[in-house]
């Protein structure tokens, strides 16, 4: 099994704990901020749409999936010149101090593009 995914299990049990023994409001907003930090980012493109998913002085590397979805497309993701292709379904880690992300083709006009993405 993956480490990182029985640390963020570990972190989940450490919330639920806390939350149960939580009285006050902050501690409620303490446990929404955890919660926040350990769930994927979502993104919906549509159209011709972009979005950009990281932009820094210091490459990082991020985990995208794109969501099956009726009249999904494919979506591009462009990492510091590299490009990816990602199929409804599919999921893949890239690298960069920019990151974006488009339909690869111009969408019709009731199709959308559904990805999470997280900080690996």
């Amino acid at each position: 099994m993956n480490p990182r995914i029985n640390i963020r299990y570990a972190c989940i049990l450490v919330s639920l704990l806390f939350a149960a023994n939580a009285h006050t409001a902050e501690s409620a907003k303490v446990l929404e901020e955890i919660a926040a930090a350990m769930s994927p980012e979502v993104v919906m493109l549509t159209r011709d749409g972009r979005k950009i998913l990281y932009s820094g002085r210091e490459p990082q590397s991020y985990r995208v999936c794109v969501k099956r979805e009726r009249d999904s497309g494919v979506m591009k993701v462009i990492s510091d010149g590299k490009v990816t292709l990602l199929h409804p379904g599919d999921c893949d880690f890239v690298f960069g101090k920019r990151i974006v992300a488009m339909p690869s083709e111009p969408l019709a006009p009731n199709a959308r593009i559904v990805a999470t993405f997280e900080k690996d």
